[in-house]
């Protein structure tokens, strides 16, 4: 046989033993991994993906996806987002490809991402990945509650708004403070709860809600609560013995004590705002209501910032609603006291007691013993002064008895 001829018929033979399996190659190239990476704030920046399906939640810029193929002779790729070709970059020889949806260009909406794979076989082999993914670029429109369009000296207000969307998250400054938000169950109402201090200048403050919604958006409200002037009534002169008034004027022990109060009023429990109304902690007669403008013989004038209420010595004092004991000791001027913490901000005190019945820690449901009526600190005579603070403001407990600042009222985003 010709020299040339057998080696030629030995390259040939190479090659098509080499060839051969590229032929016989009739698996399409497989996803073995599907990663997607993405801004949103509701989940973490990088999400892996179950196999088969994209993101739920909607997209606002971009998105990544990095893919794993498993195929031993790679090809080509492509990338689509509803028929417009993407970024799409190959790595390790094929084996890996990234690629970069931009949604700036489309309408929110839902659109197709399209992965067409061909592998290096003869014929090739293709496969094709489709994923529906959702855009949404446009802000939630918020509308403020009825109920949160006004408030008073001395009263807690509820801040409510709702969006047209979805929620992740959201924001709420009244008066330049920031008060807790909390998104609710039904995932379009913003909840702030707050107290308007008796002190607090009647007129209008600026209010400004921000909420953002799933895929990062932030819709912003900026408008104004209406506080009204509260009609405290003034009267009411007491009579302090001369101990009481030394220990009225005992500047450190005072601070001492509230240094402790403020540091309970300011713990942080992790409880809901109660979902029932409180309930009246004693039975008996209203002596003192809150705010009344207060006279001592010790020359001082000031707003009484709590309930009294009147009942022997030794009558069950009831926590007004559920939550947990923040502080449970004898004070200076306060007497026997107990707070209760029923969410983070939210608190009730009941002081002057002639016995503590629970401990720091206790759990408690609305009704349950914390104490009984003495006269024990500052007090003329058994009673009960009970007392509520809401972010950082006294404010009126039989409010909480009258409504619950859990949900917005009955009709609040009604036309």
């Amino acid at each position: 046989m010709n020299k040339s001829k057998l080696i030629a018929g030995v390259v040939a033979l190479g090659v098509m033993v080499v060839a051969l399996p590229r032929v016989l190659d009739r698996t399409p190239p497989q996803v073995t991994e599907e990663i997607w990476r993405t801004e949103s704030p509701s989940l973490p920046n990088t999400t892996k993906v179950t196999m088969g399906e994209a993101p739920r939640y909607p997209l606002r810029a971009e998105a990544k996806l990095d893919l794993r193929i498993g195929d031993r002779y790679p090809g080509e790729a492509t990338l689509e987002l509803s028929g417009v070709p993407q970024e799409l970059t190959v790595e390790e020889g094929g084996a890996v490809l990234r690629g970069t949806l931009d949604l700036s260009g489309v309408q929110d909406g839902q659109h197709v991402v399209t992965l067409t794979l061909r592998d290096g076989a003869w014929p090739a082999n293709r496969t094709q990945m489709t994923r529906m993914i959702t855009k949404d670029a446009t802000p939630p429109t918020l509308t403020l509650a009825r109920s949160s369009r006004v408030g008073a000296q001395g009263t807690t207000l509820g801040i409510f708004a709702r969006a047209d969307e979805p929620l992740a998250g959201g924001e709420v400054t009244l008066n330049g403070e920031e008060v807790t938000a909390t998104v609710l169950d039904d995932a379009a109402t913003v909840r702030a709860v707050t107290g308007i201090g008796v002190k607090q200048e009647p007129g209008d403050v600026p209010l400004v809600i921000e909420a953002r919604d799933e895929a990062g958006n932030v819709g912003r409200l900026e408008t104004t609560v209406t506080v009204d002037k509260t009609d405290f009534p003034f009267g009411g002169y007491i009579e302090l013995s001369t101990k009481k008034q030394a220990d009225m004027k005992n500047k450190a022990k005072s601070r001492d004590a509230n240094d402790k109060r403020g540091a309970a009023y300011a713990a942080k429990v992790g409880l809901p705002v109660p979902p029932a109304r409180f309930v009246t902690p004693v039975d008996g007669i209203l002596t003192s209501p809150f705010g009344k403008v207060r006279k001592y013989n010790t020359g001082v004038e000031r707003h009484h910032l709590g309930t009294d209420i009147a009942a022997p010595s030794g009558t069950p004092v009831k926590s007004a609603g559920p939550g947990e004991v923040v502080l449970a000791e004898e004070l200076h001027i306060y007497g026997n006291a107990v707070i209760v913490a029923h969410a983070d901000g939210v608190s009730t005190s009941y002081n002057h007691l002639s016995a503590i019945n629970v401990a720091v820690g206790d759990t408690v449901a609305a009704g349950d013993v914390v104490g009984e009526v003495g006269s024990t600190g500052q007090s003329t005579g058994p009673h009960l002064h009970w007392g509520m603070v809401v972010n950082g403001q006294a404010v009126a407990a039989e409010q909480w008895t009258e409504r619950s600042f859990a949900e917005p009222l009955e009709g609040d985003f009604e036309d």
